[in-house]
Formats: C-alpha cells, structure tokens, sequence
C-alpha cells in the first residue's frame, strides 16, 4: 500500500482476497495483471483508504477504486464494483484536479528516436 509517512499497513490476505473474487467475477478477463492495492488518500472528501483494482494488458487496462480497506470489503462488494464501468473517479466525491485524474500516457522523448529514423539518417541514405 502505498501510504507514505502514514502508518496503515494493508493487510495481505485481504488483498489476496480481492484478488480471487476478482477472479471469479470477471472470469474471462484477458489481462496479463490484476493488480489490487490500497491507497490512503490525504484530499478533503477522499476515503481515507481506498482499495483499488486494475487489470493491466489484454484488452486495455481498467481501474476501479472501492472507497474502504481491503479487510472491510466482501465479495459482493468486489463484484458491485467491477458492475460499473470502470472509473478511476469513482470513490465518493466528485472528480478535481489532482485526486482523480486518470493517468497520463507517457510521451516519447524525441532524442530517444533512433538514428535510422532521424530526417539527417534517411537523407543520408
């Protein structure tokens, strides 16, 4: 779990937990990952803690937040979430900068190019 300075510590067969009924509720899926982990929220209106599954790969990836520990969900709950579509804005306020913001993809740094396809490397040729 990431909590940095905070002093929660995830507890390792809930997390394991998540993971099986995420199995069982998507049992077709086609991820190569299914990462489940919590995360402490320090925003005003945020859960303190938050459980948070993702299946990375496949068919793309998917993130659903269920806005408590690990420990205090059931399978019903795994499944309730995994419903909806999946959101990373979906633990209990409404999205604002900062807190739930999907990920940005990850730009490509145009001197990392090879030097076959630079415009001097095919002028060359």
């Amino acid at each position: 779990m990431l909590d940095v300075g905070g002093t929660h510590r995830a507890d390792a067969a809930a997390i394991g937990r998540v993971r099986e009924w995420v199995d069982a509720a998507l049992p077709n899926h086609d991820a190569a990952v299914v990462m489940v982990t919590e995360l402490a929220c320090h925003e005003p209106g945020c859960p303190p803690v938050e459980t948070v599954i993702a299946l990375l790969g496949g068919s793309g990836s998917r993130t659903w937040k269920i806005p408590r520990s690990a420990a205090d969900l059931a399978a019903a709950d795994v499944a309730a979430a995994l419903a909806r579509p999946p959101d990373l804005a979906s633990h209990g306020h409404a999205p604002r900068t900062g807190c739930c913001d999907p990920p940005r993809p990850s730009t490509a740094n145009p001197s990392s190019r090879s030097a076959a396809s630079s415009p001097d490397a095919q002028e060359a040729s």
